[in-house]
């Protein structure tokens, strides 16, 4: 997909609506966002339906990190 062609905030829709999930850092890799907070503030403010999750990791350190994680739940 070619990044120049939709806006960040319609990139982000692309990819949630495919059932992707998303995260700070993968909005970053993928698509070059960095506020990915924002544009999903945006949606939700437009009706978007996103929800989002707290993920908990363990680094070889022994810290614990967390992270959020946004979806849409597709009904059925």
């Amino acid at each position: 997909m070619k990044n120049s062609l939709y806006t960040q905030k319609e990139l982000v829709l692309i990819h949630l609506a495919k059932g992707y999930e998303i995260t700070c850092l993968q909005a970053l890799r993928l698509y070059g966002i960095m506020y990915l907070t924002k544009m999903i503030q945006l949606l939700r403010k437009e009706g978007c339906n996103i929800k989002d999750e707290w993920v908990r990791y363990t680094k070889d350190n022994g810290q614990t990190k967390r992270f959020k994680k946004y979806f849409i739940n597709k009904s059925k």
